[in-house]
């Protein structure tokens, strides 16, 4: 009779243990999935606070001139890869944009004078817009002067852009061009 109580005993702690494991390993599994959404937001807010220590009108202004600049010089003296290092700094709409512009060859609009073309950029203004703490818009004022067979033309322009913060740093979402004289 004692091998019969102590096969029982053994058989419900043996079921004991088995429910209890299933039931931890399950507690452990739901403390695993916390952390893991834990730590995505802890992600989050790092990249928030990041946002906002970098959403400041200095920061933001020099990345836009940087871009206004890249994609509007023309003079490997100055720029060598300058569309290409444009075209690093956007994402959505406005990499959409660029691509389109650069499939054309980039000196299509002057017929068969690329190699005489030349475009340098003075940046005269920008007026820095914190839109939220990841975006911010940025109308960027400068002169272009174009340098085409020889012949000087100067123009005033302006660029709007719209500015996201990703984990590279301030981007350029998408941009209009104006020109103003």
């Amino acid at each position: 009779m004692n091998k019969k109580y102590l096969s029982i005993i053994l058989s419900v702690l043996l079921i004991f243990s088995l429910v209890s494991n299933f039931a931890l390993y399950d507690l452990w599994q739901q403390e695993k999935d916390k952390a893991i959404e834990l730590k995505q937001e802890l992600n989050e807010a790092n990249k928030q606070i990041g946002a906002l220590n970098s959403n400041h009108e200095q920061e933001i202004n020099k990345v836009a001139s940087d871009f206004v600049e890249r994609l509007f010089t023309y003079d490997p003296r100055v720029y060598e890869n300058g569309r290409e290092a444009a075209l690093k700094m956007t994402i959505g709409g406005a990499k959409e944009k660029l691509i389109k512009e650069q499939t054309r060859d980039q000196y299509e609009e002057f017929g068969d004078q690329g190699e005489t073309t030349i475009s340098l950029v003075n940046i005269t203004d920008s007026v820095y817009n914190k839109t939220g703490n990841e975006t911010a818009e940025v109308i960027v004022q400068f002169e272009q002067e174009l340098v085409l067979k020889g012949i000087r033309t100067k123009t005033m322009n302006e660029m709007k852009l719209w500015m996201y913060y990703t984990s590279d740093g301030w981007k350029i979402k998408n941009y209009e061009i104006m020109q103003v004289i």
